[in-house]
């Protein structure tokens, strides 16, 4: 015992004896009690968590040729619907591996396939240096320090006041702006609201999920607490809640979620008590059980840069995609055809700033935040446009996004975890109404349709994306393909008080019929016109047209009109302040 001896314990105790120099025989076997409690809590040493990666799977006892003795038959279906096969990285870690270590003392809490890779715990200071002498141990690292636990730095924006007591008079209640900005009621209105979708969501705690009204219909799967494994998941921290409200609260009128007829796999892996890469480690092997479940989309409102011990640090330069381990497992889920939604962080005013792990990784969807009107908010995270590789992704409604909050009635928050959850929730609608496409399809189907697809930034990414767009895109209708020519295109976007258009035929050529009348007008995102311009063409083609906004124009999201007697085009552009 490193910082308590029996004897100062016994100390303790024959003190408590001198305070009462002739106690009760019930005093006396209470003392008792508590003497050997005490000793016996302070006796155990405490325990390190370490990972251990190993050299290969020889010998393992699972089969390439077998998969549904480690994959549900939703994960196999998953996988064949896109010319998936199996290979080594779906085969579990050899069971004989885990049964060594554990006789040698360590207590196992979980395993990754993918990494083929466990983490498990150990009292013993030289189990360490004994594991890594074991010839199919190719490495062991200590990630942790138990039980010390420090108070987390937080990573979330809590909720604010409830929303308001006037809802607006729609289906949607107080989602209806949230929903409306990305065109979710245009899939809602088709039908499309996630049936046969199963979405797992990765958090920190679920607390109120078993008993909020909100949640009485909503098709919980299965649960897995990768911390806690011996408790359930309505437990520890409201984070999970909220942002699983944020796709299926199904009250109409109230909240109505972007995928309330969704199926969903509730997961732990957050410790809301300390930072560590444990946390890494255990999301992997929760976007493992994802996988094996079956599951189609992963919403995971996570992300890692600095722990608790500053020597276990990320560095931004390490947001790479390549670097850190959560978001190389990223990769690899994505590469067993699931779509990973992942939230891109609110270091935005933070010295940090960028994007967090996993949301580099290439094939996620990382989801920055948008106000009300569209435009970026301060805390959300910047990350970077290079050629073929832009981040944060997409945008999504990350201010005041209306949900269920802790209490279990209607209110708003902040953050990038609740913008992830809103595009996840249509992205399995979108995947419902296209269930021959691909999670690629359906991931460059959501990017192509940003307002600001044809010119990404470190800011916006690809802009907030229309999922009706998007659903033309799948279907064919629309072509997105940023070297195709579009019969409309804007910049700067966002603008400040003028943008420049240039406009072109169905054939893709400036538009030079002579006397052309082309009319112009700004829409709201919900639909009301609030500015109209004409011009009559000349003979000749059309130069860039400049365009002034009017004075009274707020900051937000607004739809572009442009039309013609022959054709007629969108586009969504953003004004700034």
């Amino acid at each position: 015992m490193p910082a308590y001896t029996i004897s100062t314990i016994y100390s303790a105790f024959t003190g408590l004896l001198h305070i009462f120099p002739r106690p009760s025989l019930t005093f006396t076997l209470l003392a008792g009690w508590t003497f050997c409690s005490l000793f016996s809590v302070l006796a155990q040493p405490a325990e390190d968590v370490y990972r251990i990666s190993f050299t290969g799977k020889t010998g393992t006892p699972f089969t390439l040729s077998s998969p549904e003795n480690y994959l549900s038959p939703a994960a196999i279906q998953r996988r064949q619907q896109q010319g998936i096969a199996v290979d080594s990285l779906d085969l579990p870690v050899n069971p004989a591996y885990a049964d060594s270590l554990s006789r040698m003392g360590f207590r196992i809490l979980s395993r990754s396939r993918w990494m083929n890779s466990l983490v498990a715990l150990s009292a013993n200071p030289m189990a360490a240096e004994t594991a890594s002498t074991i010839s199919f141990v190719r490495e062991v690292e200590k990630i942790s320090s138990g039980p010390e636990k420090k108070k987390k730095k937080e990573k979330w924006l809590l909720p604010t006041a409830p929303a308001e007591s006037t809802l607006p008079v729609s289906e949607y209640g107080y989602t209806e702006i949230q929903t409306l900005m990305l065109r979710g009621n245009f899939l809602h209105g088709m039908g499309y609201r996630g049936q046969g979708m199963t979405i797992a969501v990765i958090d920190g705690g679920f607390t109120g999920t078993d008993t909020y009204h909100f949640f009485s219909g909503t098709d919980i799967r299965g649960t897995r607490n990768f911390l806690q494994p011996e408790e359930d998941v309505y437990r520890y921290h409201s984070h999970g809640m909220q942002v699983l409200s944020v796709m299926a609260a199904n009250r109409q009128g109230i909240l109505t979620g972007t995928a309330p007829l969704a199926s969903y796999w509730l997961m732990v892996s957050e410790n809301t008590d300390s930072e560590s890469p444990l946390e890494e480690e255990l999301w992997i092997s929760a976007a493992e059980l994802a996988d094996s479940a079956g599951a189609h989309i992963i919403n995971t409102s996570l992300g890692y840069s600095t722990f608790d011990d500053p020597a276990m640090n990320h560095l931004p330069e390490e947001m790479d995609g390549n670097t850190t381990r959560i978001s190389r497992a990223a990769d690899i889920a994505a590469s067993r055809g699931m779509v990973l939604i992942t939230s891109a962080g609110n270091e935005g005013n933070n010295p940090w700033r960028v994007i967090t792990a996993p949301s580099d990784a290439g094939s996620t969807l990382a989801v920055g935040a948008v106000d009300r009107n569209g435009i970026r908010t301060e805390f959300s995270s910047v990350g970077w446009s290079i050629p073929g590789k832009t981040k944060p992704d997409i945008m999504a409604m990350g201010e005041e996004v209306a949900q269920v909050i802790p209490g279990g009635f209607p209110g708003t928050a902040n953050g990038t975890s609740f913008a992830a959850p809103l595009i996840a929730g249509l992205a399995a609608c979108l995947w419902q109404a296209h269930s021959e496409s691909t999670a690629m399809d359906i991931l460059e189907a959501i990017r192509q349709s940003g307002h600001m697809a044809h010119n990404p930034d470190s800011l916006y990414g690809y802009g907030i994306p229309d999922f009706e767009l998007a659903h033309l895109i799948l279907s064919g209708i629309y072509q997105a393909n940023p070297q195709r020519k579009n019969t409309c295109r804007v910049y700067p976007n966002p603008f400040h008080d003028s943008f420049t258009i240039r406009l072109f035929n169905e054939s893709g050529e400036l538009i030079s019929q002579h006397g052309e009348r082309i009319l112009i007008r700004i829409f709201s995102h919900t639909g009301q016109m609030l500015w109209t311009h004409e011009i009559i063409t000349g003979g000749s083609p059309l130069p860039l047209l400049r365009i002034s906004v009017p004075g009274n124009l707020r900051a937000g999201l607004y739809i572009l009109e442009i039309s013609s007697s022959r054709s007629s085009s969108h586009a969504r552009i953003v004004k700034k302040d």
